[in-house]
């Protein structure tokens, strides 16, 4: 099966850039997409607040402090939690290619391009390694017909 790999850091800036008015039929395949990558999001996002309970300074009950809205993180925990979330942003977001899939990244690739919403530099290069992404699928074959295909060619050079 062939597979969409995206960085998790990429799954906010997707949210952004297509995030703006659009024809009916456009905005399904976009909520479709939306859903997609947000059931990934929401997985990213649990695991963000349980790194942040077991870095986080306690109260006396032994139940995280929250500051300003913020887990207040121990200094000595900053380190830690810099290290584990940076790496946890830049894990493969591995999204499998089903024909449902297939169907609506092209789509989805042309409503990126289409799209209007002012983005910053970090948000730009983001979308840019999507864009690649997206093509990556669109190019390659799913590894199951790469292998057979090898397996013709070995079979057809030992009849020779």
């Amino acid at each position: 099966m062939k597979t969409l790999v995206l960085k998790n850091l990429h799954l906010e800036s997707i949210a952004k850039v297509l995030n703006y008015p659009m024809p009916f039929q456009k905005g399904r395949t976009k909520k479709q997409f939306l859903m997609i990558i947000g059931q990934k999001a929401q997985a990213l996002e649990k695991n963000r607040v349980d790194m942040l309970m077991d870095l986080a300074e306690k109260d006396k009950d032994g139940k995280p402090v929250i500051e300003n809205n913020s887990y207040k993180i121990l200094p000595d925990n900053m380190p830690k939690w810099n290290e584990e979330y940076g790496k946890m942003m830049m894990e493969d977001c591995i999204i499998d290619v089903t024909p449902s899939v297939e169907a609506i990244i092209g789509p989805v690739k042309s409503m990126i391009l289409e799209s209007s919403v002012a983005l910053d530099d970090r948000d730009t290069l983001f979308i840019e390694e999507v864009i690649k992404a997206i093509d990556n699928v669109k190019n390659n074959k799913p590894k199951e017909e790469v292998a057979e295909a090898k397996e013709e060619v070995a079979e057809e050079a030992k009849a020779e």
